[in-house]
């Protein structure tokens, strides 16, 4: 915190234990619903290309998806107008995914030249709901955490969410290797399971009490400005942006080559992305302690260089080798949940102890989302510049995809490392 003392919450132990617990259980149907449901996810992906949408123009999903976070400027908005956030957070947080649901089985019998057009419309609208909730929740369990346990609960939160991930990500393989993958209304049935369980991720937070801050937490545009001049809050926001840059460009397309490339049945992804999951739970515990202790960059060295060997899986992976490409998830594994607690810690660690604190959560949304929408609409022509290249290497066979993900390696090792040093240091 960037003050002598941690604000006061307010809140007992008793209170304390039982939001922090609501927020774990809230994190983990949150997220079965985003396995299952997620524009980058391999079910939606495969319902997208089912609906007919050429597997190159995948990064226009993941644009839309991003384009939403432009109403969490409407959150800080509404926020002198909200007298119960806790009811305006929980309804938006159960009718996003009923909508959804109800989408779903209406998009398959529209006319063709409709359905993308209209699904574009759909992950844009119901995608804003948790946008205009993301910053009085984070803003919330900010303020909840007790300060010296950060990293430990955080972690311990990162591995019920990566279970429930799992649970989910079998299940839905399982049923879809039963509907096939490219069945549209079964594919729509496995997501409609998705949505069901992210109506019910609301209710763990009614049980939450919101920390005195939290509650009478108002931003003003003084608030805005003075983050220009939080410089910590100003470099972690862009060192993150720097280290994510080649993410934006590659991630729409991750099942887009398992699904269309690698050609590998969905059992067979889920177990993939199961076994990721797995070694992500087994290593946050000690990541939480580690970054509690020294801080974050040492932790981003590493997840440079560890995330480059997971985009190798997908360069060297053939469909019929995909040792490389299990490699790099494990390796993903490794470092995905050490990468996430580190950001958040960092993130949390640079707010204020009081004053415009959801401002905070929504312009780091802001930056990272905007930057997300831009560059996720830039990797549609990126991609099809590398169309016509190809090359042999002894064995190896490289195309178009491989190109991309190749280019995109070399900028997260140039990027990544540079951005060490925008991330705070060791801890006081």
């Amino acid at each position: 915190m960037n003050a002598d003392q941690p604000p006061d919450t307010g809140l007992s132990k008793h209170q304390t234990r039982t939001s922090l617990s609501s927020y774990v259980l809230n994190g983990a149907a949150r997220n079965i619903y985003d396995v299952v449901c997620a524009p980058g996810g391999f079910i939606f992906v495969a319902f997208v290309l089912a609906l007919g949408l050429p597997r190159e123009a995948m990064g226009f999903l993941a644009s839309a998806a991003s384009a939403t976070v432009l109403f969490q400027v409407l959150s800080v908005a509404l926020n002198y107008r909200i007298r119960d956030k806790k009811k305006f957070v929980l309804i938006l947080l159960f009718v996003e995914p009923a909508i959804f649901a109800l989408a779903l089985f209406t998009i398959p019998f529209l006319p063709t030249p409709l359905r993308i057009p209209v699904l574009l419309s759909v992950i844009f609208f119901t995608m804003a709901a948790p946008q205009l909730t993301a910053p009085m929740v984070s803003e919330w369990q900010a303020s909840t955490i007790p300060e010296p346990l950060r990293g430990r609960f955080l972690g311990r939160q990162i591995q019920v969410v990566s279970a429930s991930g799992m649970a989910a990500m079998l299940s839905v393989g399982l049923a879809a290797q039963c509907f096939k993958i490219t069945n549209v209304m079964g594919l729509a049935a496995i997501l409609s399971a998705g949505a069901a369980v992210g109506i019910f991720a609301a209710i763990p937070l009614r049980r939450v009490t919101l920390p005195v801050i939290s509650a009478v937490s108002k931003t003003t545009r003084n608030d805005l400005l003075a983050i220009l001049k939080n410089r910590p809050f100003v470099r972690l926001t862009l060192g993150v942006l720097l280290f994510n840059f080649p993410f934006y460009f590659l991630a729409p397309y991750y099942q887009v080559i398992t699904l269309s490339i690698l050609r590998m049945n969905p059992l067979l992804i889920a177990l993939t992305l199961t076994a990721y999951g797995i070694i992500k739970i087994f290593t946050v515990r000690y990541s939480g302690r580690y970054i509690d202790r020294h801080g974050s960059r040492k932790i981003i060295v590493g997840a440079t260089i560890l995330y480059a060997l997971f985009f190798a899986g997908f360069i060297f992976s053939r469909p019929d080798n995909l040792w490389p490409l299990f490699a790099g998830y494990a390796i993903c594994g490794l470092v995905e949940g050490a990468w996430g607690i580190a950001i958040t810690s960092a993130r949390f660690s640079v707010l204020p102890a009081a004053g415009g604190r959801q401002a905070y959560f929504m312009v780091f949304n802001l930056a990272n989302a905007g930057a997300n929408m831009l560059f996720a609409l830039l990797s549609v022509p990126v991609l099809r510049f590398f169309r016509d290249l190809s090359a042999s290497v002894g064995p190896f066979e490289f195309g178009q995809y491989h190109f991309f993900f190749l280019t995109g390696t070399a900028v997260l090792l140039a990027l990544g490392l540079y951005s060490v040093r925008f991330f705070p240091g060791k801890p006081a």
